[in-house]
């Protein structure tokens, strides 16, 4: 296969029954994603099957994914992603993800990510400013639906900068009173509020999020 800056492989068979049905293998390369999932199936209604699948040098909203790897069952329009694997430079998501038309996607994956850029990932979803830099690393597992999520995170950021949440950096640099009267001024107001480190434990239940455990490090507080 030969599309653009696509190229890939398709082996297999295919009948000409209602649905038509496919079992093979698919392998692709330079793929480039904006926003893929359940929309997607309705290029697929009329067909079922199975297929081992294999993404290599996938470009989804500007993050680079280096492969992404599953065995994939669609039946009923509903296409089911068993032993999924995305593997990143950072780290690797790996589980289970359901896609059906007009509902959010189901999942339950475990996620390791070490040393992300933040401002990257944040700006790939959120396209104004990043409120915050630095780099990630990502720990833990998410069950559920995007309306219905569980899961519990630890989430570690480091040598990063606050850029934005101006109100809650201002009182904790107000309150800092070894440093506001210092000879040395932070620069928190022009440059926002650097943080060596920043860690917190995130347990979500239903889709509501708890925050346990937070801490800051920051030359900006004593």
């Amino acid at each position: 296969i030969l599309y653009g800056d696509v190229t890939g492989r398709v082996s297999g068979s295919i009948t000409r029954s209602d649905p038509r049905r496919f079992s093979g293998y698919i392998a692709l390369d330079n793929l480039v994603l904006k926003d893929p999932g359940s929309e997607g199936l309705s290029l697929l209604r009329n067909y079922a099957g199975s297929a081992h699948i294999l993404l290599r040098n996938i470009l989804f909203r500007g993050i680079p994914i280096e492969a992404v790897e599953t065995r994939a069952d669609l039946e009923e329009d509903v296409l089911r992603l068993d032993d999924f694997e995305c593997r990143l430079s950072s780290g690797q998501i790996r589980g289970l993800v359901i896609l059906e038309p007009s509902i959010p996607p189901r999942f339950d994956l475990d996620m390791d990510i070490q040393g992300k850029n933040l401002e990257q990932l944040v700006e790939a979803f959120w396209p104004s400013q990043s409120p915050m830099d630095g780099l990630l690393a990502v720990r833990g597992t998410l069950r559920g639906s995007l309306d219905a999520l569980n899961g519990d995170i630890v989430i570690e950021a480091t040598q990063g900068r606050l850029q934005r949440y101006a109100v809650m950096s201002k009182i904790l640099t107000a309150t800092n009173l070894y440093r506001l009267f210092a000879a040395e001024p932070t620069g928190f107001f022009e440059q926002g509020l650097k943080f060596d480190r920043l860690a917190v434990t995130l347990k979500i239940r239903d889709g509501k999020a708890v925050f346990e455990d937070f801490l800051m490090e920051s030359p900006s507080i004593q």
